[in-house]
């Protein structure tokens, strides 16, 4: 599966150099990203004004896209970042752009970015209005995001119990899997990410391999109710399982270094009829 995806949401952080009138409310950042045509970034300060965005993690960029007020257009622009493998923070520029005066959407592509960054700035070196000012109405950043897929097995036992419920219910809520049973389970990983252009892979497949290997060794030929902590008070449905694998394949990617690959799904299939899948969503109460 391969998709261009835009990388701009709600955990997104931006930053811009200026606002009209310091009306943000009116004219602020946020409305670089709310995809409604009516709403706009509005700016009068003049030339070498800035957009800074921030990722939770280091991402590959393959194109930006702006929409601008003709008339309140930049001229030219140039784009830097922030290299992954810098300490001292500093920017890297990584190319020019020369916007066209007009109403319509522009997209840029970017020629090659080796190293992901987390921060990227936008400069809008010279504009087109003679009283410096500039109005963008979009801004979007995107990237090929691939999707890679591992599966691996492994066995357990358990028991379907909740110690806070009397024998009897759990035996009503349970039935015959309150007795101790096991399962031959099979797990699917998906990760997605950009294609690294110095490797041409999302992933090392061994690392991969191995944070899945190192978090199911866990729980192979294990006792899940009594080897696994995590279980000591949680009811060890494929349901918790499949939850639990995931929190902790997630911690061990983003904690990888130089690479925008994130975990995309579990699917724990319990038997060859009952298979669970999480995404990481959580529920808004």
């Amino acid at each position: 599966m391969n998709d261009m995806q835009p990388l701009i949401n709600t955990e997104t952080k931006l930053r811009v150099s200026s606002v009209l009138n310091r009306d943000t409310k009116s004219y602020g950042k946020q409305f670089l990203s709310d995809g409604k045509e009516e709403t706009c970034w509005n700016s009068d300060q003049g030339d070498n004004q800035w957009i800074i965005v921030s990722f939770c993690k280091p991402i590959r960029i393959k194109k930006f896209e702006f929409k601008f007020q003709g008339g309140f257009c930049a001229a030219h622009g140039q784009l830097e970042c922030i290299k992954s493998t810098d300490t001292e923070k500093n920017y890297t520029k990584l190319m020019d752009f020369y916007p066209q005066d007009i109403n319509s959407e522009q997209i840029f592509e970017i020629a090659e970015q080796l190293e992901p960054s987390d921060t990227f700035k936008f400069n809008f070196v010279k504009l087109t209005d003679f009283f410096g000012r500039i109005t963008n109405y979009l801004f979007r950043k995107m990237s090929k995001i691939v999707y890679i897929t591992r599966i691996e097995s492994f066995s357990s036992a358990h028991r379907l119990h909740n110690k806070s419920l009397s024998e009897e219910e759990n035996k009503q809520i349970f039935s015959k899997c309150n007795n101790c049973h096991g399962h031959n389970y099979k797990v699917e990983i998906t990760v997605k990410g950009t294609i690294d252009p110095r490797t041409g892979m999302v992933i090392n497949i061994t690392i991969l391999k191995k944070i899945i290997q190192d978090v199911l060794d866990r729980l192979d030929h294990k006792n899940l109710d009594e080897d696994v902590p995590y279980f000591k008070n949680v009811v060890s449905t494929t349901e918790n399982l499949c939850v639990f694998v995931w929190d902790q394949i997630e911690s061990k990617l983003i904690s990888q270094p130089d690479s925008d690959c994130s975990l995309f799904e579990v699917k724990l299939h319990e038997t060859d009829k009952n298979i669970c899948c999480y995404r990481g969503e959580e529920a808004k109460f």
